[in-house]
């Protein structure tokens, strides 16, 4: 109805014999408030953090909706759009104003990022602008769905003298009475967004089994190379040969099978020797 025309109402009763008042009321309707929602576990309460990853395939939006009109019916509209899956749109039922609201959306993929917007929405269709959540440029993740943690893979081993990569039953060189830096790596795969994959490294000298006593080196991303260095002193007037065998672990103590390195040789054998 236009605002600046004249209209003529004209009112009846449903029996002749009625008689009494009547009220009038007219409404201009307006566009809902934009919503300010949050992102949260599927308890509705442990918040998520932008960019964070959830162990739970169920996400929650909650957010308090308001209309200008006060007898006005509003619902939430959330469209999540997976990086790989693409959107899909979820609505709340229609509440009055002023109703704080949550929308459970379940299902979502694992190992995948989301990036998500919301909007409010009357009974007759008008709709508040969107609210893009956490203040990044789309599509970057606004929350990173992990609900089934997977073991990181092993790849390529290396070993590293002070002249550079030795091959196998290669020797570092140096003399007594100093010492030789030698550094171990790893190619790291993982699957779980956000992991970081450490190696893991088991060195003895090769009349020595394994035990089990490792030292740690520090986090890289999947596709990575993770590296620990050691030093070892050269012996004097003889050569000590070594093996070793590495693994690698993500942040939640997860690993990866141990593998020897030297290409399936006897671990009786040398993988390198100091000097």
């Amino acid at each position: 109805m236009s605002t600046t025309d004249r209209y003529v109402v004209e009112v009846t009763t449903k029996d002749s014999s009625e008689t009494g008042a009547y009220t009038l009321s007219a409404v201009r309707e307006l566009s809902p408030s934009q919503p300010a929602p949050g992102q949260y576990r599927a308890d509705g309460v442990t918040a998520i953090a932008v960019g964070a990853v959830t162990p739970e395939s169920t996400v929650v939006f909650k957010a308090t909706l308001n209309d200008p009109n006060p007898h006005d019916s509003v619902r939430l509209e959330v469209e999540v759009e997976g990086l790989a899956s693409g959107p899909l749109t979820h609505t709340t039922a229609l509440v009055p104003p002023g109703t704080p609201v949550a929308l459970a959306v379940t299902g979502l993929h694992d190992d995948e990022g989301y990036h998500w917007r919301a909007r409010t929405c009357d009974k007759t269709n008008r709709c508040s602008a969107w609210f893009n959540f956490g203040g990044n440029v789309d599509p970057a993740a606004d929350f990173i769905v992990n609900w089934k943690p997977e073991d990181p893979m092993i790849g390529a081993l290396a070993q590293i003298g002070p002249g550079g990569p030795m091959a196998i039953g290669g020797g570092t060189g140096g003399s007594y009475p100093n010492s030789v830096v030698v550094t171990f790596n790893a190619d790291v795969t993982d699957f779980d967004p956000g992991d970081l994959i450490s190696i893991e490294v088991e060195y003895k000298t090769t009349s020595v089994a394994f035990d089990s006593t490792t030292i740690k080196g520090s986090g890289v991303p999947s596709g990575g190379t993770a590296a620990i260095s050691v030093s070892i002193l050269v012996p004097l007037l003889v050569t000590n040969d070594y093996h070793w065998r590495a693994r690698v672990c993500d942040q939640t103590n997860r690993c990866s099978v141990w593998v020897s390195f030297g290409g399936g040789n006897p671990e009786t054998d040398a993988d390198f020797h100091v000097p």
